[in-house]
């Protein structure tokens, strides 16, 4: 089995991407972000706690939260971040309820694991039970994830999956900026807004200056993909050892790109200042430079 996850700084494309593998034959494309691997509260943070970050209270913890996320949150019993998830997720991972089982029941027999990789396997086998069960029924040789939290929990995804695909979208750092700003993802105050956003181009810069000699460590700008998206495509499928779609299959997800970017797509604010202004170059110059660009339009 195939897999692939898509992460990325959160408005850099990440549903773009996804949506290409919908169109594809071999492919199951998650159709939600599923959140639990990789966020605070999930499998990663859980292993992390029973693992290298072990302490009594903090794996009770990590455990007690964990089993509120799975059992109450994901599920829909009790509001949360993931909305109306519950009403997909039994229908995508018919498993979903015994792979769970079966990964707590491992936790409880061993409350503390001096080497990380029986509880990986046993996270390894709740996905398989899972994403990998989903897409075998669905006459799938490949499944594709898509939670733009991804790019921050890469190692744990290697380390379940040596072999997986990793896709990381990217875009013009001041487009992702002004995004979220107008999502409210953001502070409303420039300042303390640039320098939260700041920091976390400097901490995904750290992290792909390192991965970005991993031959599955597949980078693409959004840029590329709207503006000549055939030829990104298939630098995509290539990439990812898939075959090209055919003519009709790369029309459509075209059309329904450039609709859905045609929606999203944020128009930048120049209501700014002079003084606000440089604030904004002097802050994020640098990134988009390091990230490929020649700097913010």
């Amino acid at each position: 089995m195939k897999r692939i996850f898509i992460g990325g700084l959160g408005r850099s494309g990440t549903t773009i991407a996804l949506n290409i593998f919908y169109h594809h034959p071999d492919c199951f494309a998650v159709p939600i972000e599923t959140k639990f691997l990789v966020e605070e509260d999930g499998f990663a943070d859980l292993v992390d706690a029973m693992t290298i970050r072990f302490s009594p209270p903090a794996s009770m913890t990590a455990y007690t939260r964990f089993t509120r996320q799975m059992r109450a949150e994901v599920t829909g019993e009790v509001p949360s971040k993931y909305g109306d998830l519950h009403q997909y997720s039994h229908h995508i991972f018919p498993s979903y309820n015994d792979a769970l089982d079966r990964f707590v029941g491992v936790v409880l027999r061993k409350r503390y694991f001096p080497e990380r990789e029986p509880l990986i396997s046993a996270v390894r086998a709740f996905v398989q039970e899972t994403f990998d069960y989903t897409a075998a029924i669905s006459n799938k040789n490949c499944w594709v994830e898509k939670t733009p939290a991804n790019i921050w929990r890469f190692d744990f995804l290697r380390e379940l999956f040596p072999d997986c695909y990793f896709i990381h979208m990217i875009r013009n750092p001041l487009d992702v900026y002004h995004s979220l700003r107008e999502k409210g993802w953001l502070s409303s105050n420039l300042v303390a807004s640039l320098v939260e956003f700041e920091g976390r181009c400097a901490a995904l810069a750290k992290r792909r200056r390192r991965l970005l000699a991993d031959p599955r460590f597949i980078e693409i700008k959004l840029e590329d993909l709207v503006d000549n998206p055939t030829q990104t495509m298939q630098k995509i499928f290539h990439r990812c050892d898939l075959p090209l779609m055919d003519g009709d299959g790369m029309e459509s997800v075209i059309n329904v790109m450039n609709r859905y970017y045609a929606e999203k797509e944020n128009k930048i604010s120049r209501d700014l200042s002079e003084q606000e202004w440089d604030i904004v170059v002097e802050l994020l110059q640098p990134w988009a430079v390091e990230f490929g660009w020649q700097g913010i339009r």
